[in-house]
């Protein structure tokens, strides 16, 4: 994701009043990182990041700025990443007695993706199999979404403003269900898609 892309998605997050999340693939190794963090700062004081612990310098530092309330932040654990260092998940490790302002947070994922049916690129949890219920989603090249999952279909992109105010009140529980789709933005939806396909076809 390129630095304006990211100064879209602030825009974005800020014309919904929504909070502005970093996330997976691991934030953290993007180049670009710490820029985000700091912009995203300088604007909103909702942001979250969730992260691996890949990288336990950077890991460590974020756990350090929710320990101070500057921004909330996530440690994902689950079995199918390598171990993460026990410092990292010491840094995030956060005692009963903390204050409401410590905003740390680890999460462990246990569930095991061959079991209990579900759609391609769905998670098992949340309304409908989708984990993403209440935020939408900006992929790297600024496509808008109404969730994570593979098969949600694309609303837009983060840099035309004029659409993004036209998702005031939209239902996010409502991205896998065609029947409770907006008409206000299902034209604009497809007319995206018809300019996508025909950019990829002159290419």
């Amino acid at each position: 994701m390129s630095f304006d892309t990211f100064k879209w998605c602030v825009d974005a997050a800020l014309e919904l009043d929504d909070r502005i999340a970093l996330s997976g693939g691991e934030p953290t190794t993007h180049p670009l990182f710490w820029g985000f963090v700091s912009y995203a700062l300088q604007h909103s004081n909702k942001v979250w990041v969730c992260t691996n612990g890949k990288l336990s310098m950077d890991a460590v530092q974020l756990a350090d700025m929710a320990r101070c309330g500057e921004l909330s932040a996530v440690l994902s654990q689950d079995r199918w990443h390598e171990p993460i260092d026990p410092v990292v998940v010491d840094a995030f490790d956060k005692p009963a007695w903390a204050p409401v302002t410590d905003k740390r947070e680890i999460r462990r994922v246990d569930h095991d993706l061959n079991v209990a049916p579900q759609r391609a690129g769905r998670s098992l949890t949340g309304k409908n199999l989708c984990p993403c219920e209440g935020s939408a989603f900006v992929d790297t090249s600024g496509f808008l979404y109404p969730c994570g999952c593979d098969d949600a279909p694309m609303w837009g992109h983060v840099s035309d403003s004029q659409f993004v105010k036209t998702l005031h009140g939209v239902p996010v529980w409502a991205c896998h269900d065609p029947a409770r789709r907006w008409p206000e933005t299902r034209d604009k939806i497809e007319r995206m898609r018809y300019e996508q396909r025909e950019c990829c076809t002159a290419v």
